[in-house]
């Protein structure tokens, strides 16, 4: 076969290692032209359970919290190579968006020069390009698939930086595969292949397609056959396979995504894979045509085959296309196989209940179609103007700058969504959340009730209605709202945990450590609810059961002041000051800003004798929030103690 013509010759020669690095530089300079407007949005969806909410990404060391992420943490869950980099995020920046938004960017511009790379050695060593041509059709496919607006979920949401990693995993491995075969030192290279994979599979189960996928490429482009690929290289395919119980091992602890992966949850497998046949269609014009995108399209099934038949063909015959195209070797076979290896796992009849559709599963795999689409016009014109690469590039990046004003607000991302889907329910209590974290409990309820309305059975909508009620003070009405949704979904934690919250607020202290005690059950490492749990048996005196629960909480997250002191005053309730001011002080550490921790502590150290030292932290009480009377009367208590009546009445 003779390999289409490139991109038409430039005054720039691209080739050679001066080349790659220009390359590399470019893409990066693009991709930070296109995404800078991103960097300060904030956070949305899913990063909130992974990120704010994920309490093993706080600490980097030691290594055993941050690598079992848990259940609840949406796309960290599982992947624990994900959950790494979140928490250096963390310990760079806290809960600033900002550093965890500059790793995505900076993973993207990477992957575009993997890509480049790749492409660089196949269409230069393998198909037989000229180096300048192939150098720069490679810098124009690989410019046209970091800017495309089709990934901007993928870069402008944070958690789905798992999309990115499990891409770089996969660019890696093949770069790996095809520098071990022409270059230096093939072992050393094959063995950071392996170490790719494994990324990759710590990274996002997606990754059980590196090892097929770099079978086929050496097949294709490298040994010539799969004996011949199995012969030269069976130790690094043995490897690349042993990914694969790495996957597997997770996927069983994490409970197949924590029970929304998987058969029997209520989406059946026929109904799904039909489903994709619209998913696919959808996503290759996304591709063509980038409008509109959505970033959750929530459920949506597809009943009958009859609905997409053609989308069906379609998609039967270019499967049948693509097994020619890699029977006959084939320069388009390996992309167009990778296309369809790549979309498999969550493309084909496996059900992911919780989205159906999601645009950023098409991360890699649109590099894949507009590869495609540049070597046909490449072959049926016999060139690729420069010029028209760039305007190109320039139109796809205006439109990505565009989607990407969408991050910078919660509620234009959501009202956006909402104009898009209307039907789906999820998009209505996001921008519920959105209004929540604004505090604008009027529009929030009212989201959460349009939410109810397209789904009574939405139980995650219940527990933030009932949340945004209890900020208005409808306790009522919120605890009735955590009621149904408990009813709704008897298993989730939060809800119990909410709902224990609420039964507290209005006397119900029994119902109340009941509920608590179910959030425990469903989740035993869970912190909040051990704190709350112990501060409920403090108030019905049960000052022993308090101390174990609280001391639970503490050891969980040793950055909860609330724990510390709320385990600080059982301890007072039992006796044992010196450790309640052991604790109080380590809430103070953690809190030195907080006026109260510095009056709790004060008392803990009046009632050991050690006046002089309860008054600075009286007085450190008061300087902080001024109007404390509590702290103002305990200082002037101890002043009257030492005689100083003058100062007594000051306080006073």
């Amino acid at each position: 076969m003779r390999p289409p013509r490139a991109l038409a010759p430039s005054s720039v020669a691209l080739n050679g290692p001066r080349g790659a690095l220009l390359s590399a530089v470019v893409l990066l300079a693009a991709v930070f032209a296109v995404y800078a407007n991103v960097l300060h949005a904030p956070f949305i969806f899913d990063d909130y359970p992974a990120v704010v909410r994920n309490p093993t990404i706080r600490h980097l060391w030691p290594p055993a919290a941050v690598l079992r992420p848990p259940v609840d943490a949406a796309g960290a869950a599982g992947r624990p190579l994900v959950n790494v980099t979140l928490a250096s995020d963390y310990a760079l920046s806290g809960y600033q968006p900002f550093g965890y938004h500059l790793t995505n960017v900076l993973l993207h511009g990477l992957a575009a020069a993997l890509l480049c790379l790749l492409l660089r050695e196949t269409l230069a060593r393998r198909l037989g390009w000229p180096a300048g041509r192939a150098n720069r059709f490679a810098l124009g496919v690989s410019l046209l698939w970091a800017v495309h607006p089709l990934v901007t979920e993928s870069v402008a949401g944070v958690i789905q930086r798992n999309e990115i990693l499990v891409a770089l995993a996969t660019l890696l491995a093949l770069n790996a595969l095809a520098r071990a075969d022409s270059g230096a030192r093939p072992k050393a290279w094959l063995g950071l292949g392996v170490l790719a994979a494994l990324g990759g599979a710590l990274s996002k189960e997606v990754a059980v397609v590196i090892p097929v996928l770099a079978l086929l490429y050496d097949r294709g482009f490298l040994a010539g056959s799969f004996a011949a690929a199995w012969r030269a290289r069976r130790g690094f395919y043995l490897g690349l396979a042993s990914t694969w119980m790495v996957t597997a091992a997770l996927v069983a602890m994490n409970h197949a995504r924590a029970g929304t992966v998987g058969f029997g949850l209520g989406v059946g497998a026929w109904r799904y894979a039909v489903t994709q046949c619209r998913a696919l269609g959808t996503y290759a014009g996304l591709v063509i045509w980038p409008h509109p995108l959505v970033v959750d399209y929530g459920v949506p099934l597809v009943h009958h085959l009859a609905s997409v038949w053609p989308l069906a063909v379609a998609l039967v015959a270019a499967l049948a296309v693509t097994v020619y195209g890699v029977v006959q070797r084939a320069a388009w076979g390996f992309p167009a196989a990778a296309f369809f290896l790549l979309l498999a796992p969550s493309s084909s009849f496996v059900p992911l209940t919780t989205q159906t559709i999601a645009e950023h599963r098409m991360y890699l795999a649109s590099a894949v179609v507009i590869l495609l689409v540049a070597l046909a016009i490449a072959r049926a014109a016999r060139s690729l103007p420069a010029s028209g690469v760039i305007a190109l590039a320039l139109a796809l990046g205006a439109t990505t700058v565009a989607r990407n004003r969408d991050y910078q607000s919660e509620i234009a991302l959501w009202t956006k969504t909402i104009r898009e889907v209307p039907s789906n329910p999820r998009a209505y209590a996001s921008l519920g959340a959105a209004y929540v974290r604004q505090q604008r409990w009027t529009e929030a309820i009212a989201c959460y009730r349009d939410a109810l309305r397209r789904d009574p059975a939405y139980a995650d909508a219940q527990n933030d209605l009932g949340y945004a009620l209890t900020q208005t003070g409808d306790l009522t009405a919120a605890l009735g709202a955590y009621e149904q949704a408990a009813r709704l979904k008897p298993d989730d934690p939060d809800i119990r945990y909410n709902l224990g919250q609420a039964y507290g607020r209005v006397g119900r202290d029994t119902e109340a450590v009941a509920q608590y005690e179910s959030a425990l059950r469903l989740r035993p490492a869970f912190s909040a609810a051990e704190n709350d749990l112990g501060a409920e048996l403090l108030r019905l005196h049960r000052t022993s059961d308090a101390i174990g629960h609280l001391t639970a909480a503490v050891r969980l997250d040793r950055a909860n002041d609330a724990a510390r002191r709320n385990l600080a005053r059982a301890l007072l309730a039992a006796g044992q000051v010196q450790e309640a001011v052991e604790q109080f002080r380590a809430a103070v550490e953690l809190q030195p800003e907080s006026a109260e921790a510095h009056n709790d502590l004060g008392l803990a150290l009046e009632q050991t004798g050690a006046t002089k030292t309860a008054l600075a932290e009286f007085s450190a009480a008061v300087r902080l929030k001024p109007d404390f009377a509590g702290a103002r009367v305990n200082a002037a208590n101890v002043l009257l103690h030492q005689g100083d009546l003058a100062g007594a009445a000051a306080e006073y």
